[in-house]
């Protein structure tokens, strides 16, 4: 039966191939090359279309760059395996591989090829052994001196198919034909087959005065590796797009990684983990801007311009619509204009909010809130604006009459409505964006956490298994699962200022706090670290705090750090009004730096207070910012 494009052909029905849809067949790749035909892969990756836009924007730089003609022996990529530094490198980014990619400190090609070929079920497990060798830790034996020049590169390991099939040929002289029927046996486990395999192994090996005991042996290590061995050329394939990938990262960041966010900006997750990764390069991530992004993300002086395609609700023909305006008119200049430019059938009243939640538009006049609230009679103005505009176009009087767009006067900013809270702007654009942009809500309780917290989330993997830990974040994510006693249990994600990682409460600790562990929420976690592997670091919850209660938990004393050169009776009276509103058990302490800068620490007698999140900002903003020292 074939599958015309018009439909079903009856069965015995002629066809005209040239008018006729494909030949297809849903039998695997064993029956159809017994009658006589290839099947191929052709593997379309992302990466290739991001190495080709990397290497676009750099010979927009001026520089000549073939990505076909790089070293391959460039020290400051093999350094960047080295360090693990393999967020967006082709097939290295997964946390296993990083891991042994450190541990191997490739200084070759060879290296990231075997590597391509080991990270795999089956060779994984020799992948320590190989590193090993590789340093020296284990002496790298042969079973036969012949064995030496195929298996040396890999340490004396069998890690390709092509190494079977050329033991085959050199130490049995098997054709090369023949030693790849042979791995191929190996791989499907014929009993049968590879007994007379084994036979004509052996045979051949004696010719070359190679011992049967030996050559049983050798026989033996290929058929181990055969089932699993990978090919080569293929690896090296691999190999060489990931180390191209590396060179560009290495040489070349900004244009690197804005061109691979560009690639994933329907994964709102991939985006996170690629921002994340130019904060730890120290590339710093502009906020998207209606007036300089463009769809994608893009170079902008050292720095990376987030795209506008990234931005939830906003689609491209969106986009294409606003930057064909911002082109032939330039730069907007409110909301209103925007509106009197674009074609509002595309740019709707949903896409212009998400742009303004997100700060694309906090380079216009007026705060967010207000642009928020007038987006409905901006759309309105535009689309008046447009329909007086189309009517004059048909009207040859009115275009002779010379009218200029300055008779249209723009609508007023809405100023009804409360302002946003710092919290609320960045609770959008975590939600549009994936992440938060202009700021971070812990960074409010930055002195609290600095104080209380004995665990930045980057450090987790360097604990011991039952380190005790308290830690302060916001929970991303909440997931409920039932345990073996049928008990609600969770996994939280909390995200600190370094790192995100998994918090586990079992069901005693879940129905105590539950009532704290939703997402957005900020709170201290006190626990124990859970290590299988530093793969696998996970925290064990034995309480949550939140955050605003923290520090009447933990704080035992408080120290103000006053300067002796602007104190004076009015600055103190300040200080001594706000210490006695909030009476309690915590002992205050000044710190006097003297105009010779030497420090006098003094006790207050007369008060203790409760070291309410107020009482620190009011006083703090007395003697100064972070002027308010905290201890538990």
């Amino acid at each position: 039966y074939k599958q015309s494009q018009n439909g079903r052909l009856k069965n015995g029905e002629k066809s005209d191939q040239s008018t006729q849809g494909e030949a297809t067949t849903q039998f695997t790749m064993k029956y159809v090359e017994e009658i006589g035909l290839l099947k191929m892969d052709f593997l379309g990756l992302r990466t290739l279309t991001v190495i080709n836009n990397a290497v676009k924007e750099i010979n927009k730089q001026g520089i000549e760059l073939n990505i076909d003609n790089i070293p391959l022996d460039d020290k400051e990529s093999y350094e960047l395996f080295s360090r693990g530094e393999t967020i967006g490198i082709f097939q290295f980014e997964s946390a296993g591989m990083r891991d042994y990619i450190k541990k191997l400190k490739p200084e070759s090609f060879d290296d990231l090829t075997a590597m391509n070929a080991l990270y795999r079920p089956g060779p994984m497990d020799m992948i320590d052994d190989f590193i090993h060798r590789k340093h020296g830790v284990k002496k790298i034996k042969y079973l036969h001196p012949m064995l030496e020049p195929i298996l040396k590169e890999t340490y004396g390991i069998i890690v390709y198919q092509e190494q079977v099939i050329r033991i085959a040929n050199d130490l049995a002289r098997f054709s090369m034909g023949k030693g790849d029927q042979l791995r191929r046996a190996m791989g499907k486990k014929d009993v049968a087959v590879m007994q007379a395999q084994r036979e004509e192994f052996i045979k051949g090996s004696a010719k070359k005065k190679i011992d049967n005991k030996i050559a049983n042996e050798i026989f033996d290590l290929m058929y181990k590796f055969a089932g699993y061995g990978f090919n080569k050329s293929h690896a090296a394939g691999y190999a060489l797009i990931a180390y191209q990938t590396a060179f560009l990262k290495t040489h070349y960041p900004e244009i690197f990684i804005a061109c691979t966010i560009s690639s994933e900006m329907d994964s709102t997750d991939r985006v996170v983990i690629l921002v994340e990764e130019c904060k730890r390069m120290g590339i710093k991530v502009l906020p998207p801007d209606i007036n300089e992004s463009c769809y994608n993300f893009r170079m902008d002086e050292k720095k990376i311009r987030f795209g506008l395609g990234a931005v939830k609700n906003v689609g491209k023909s969106a986009i294409e619509s606003i930057l064909n305006s911002r082109n032939e008119e330039g730069h907007f200049k409110s909301i209103f204009d925007i509106c009197k430019k674009v074609d509002l059938r595309l740019v709707n009243r949903k896409v212009l909010e998400s742009l303004i939640q997100v700060g694309a538009m906090d380079s216009l006049e007026g705060t967010r809130t207000q642009k928020f609230h007038s987006v409905e009679q901006a759309i309105l103005f535009g689309q008046n604006y447009q329909e007086e505009k189309e009517k004059k176009q048909t009207n040859i009087f009115d275009l002779e009459s010379g009218e200029s767009d300055s008779n249209y006067q723009m609508p007023v900013l809405s100023k009804t409505h409360q302002e946003w809270t710092k919290l609320q702007i960045l609770l959008k654009e975590k939600e549009l964006l994936g992440f938060y942009i202009s700021g971070h809500p812990l960074l409010k309780y930055k002195a609290v956490i600095d104080s209380f917290s004995n665990l930045d989330i980057k450090n987790i993997t360097k604990l011991k298994n039952k380190t005790s830990v308290r830690l302060a974040g916001i929970i991303t994510q909440v997931k409920k699962i039932y345990d073996k006693k049928n008990q609600t249990m969770a996994f939280i994600t909390i995200e600190d200022l370094t790192d995100s990682t998994e918090i586990i409460l079992f069901s005693d600790a879940f129905n105590k706090y539950n009532q704290f562990l939703n997402e957005d929420n900020m709170v201290f976690i006190e626990g124990n670290i859970s290590a299988k592997d530093q793969n696998s670091v996970r925290i064990i919850c034995e309480e949550v705090i939140p955050i605003d209660e923290a520090v009447n938990k933990y704080t035992k004393y408080i120290v103000l750090l006053v300067k002796a050169d602007i104190i004076n009776k009015t600055i103190l009276k300040e200080i001594k009004n706000e210490i006695a509103k909030y009476n309690g058990k915590c002992d205050v302490y000044f710190e006097v730096i003297t105009k010779n800068n030497e420090k006098v620490m003094l006790q207050s007698q007369k008060y203790k207070v409760s070291p309410d999140n107020e009482l620190i900002s009011k006083l703090n903003k007395i003697l100064g910012n972070e002027s308010v020292l905290i201890y538990g």
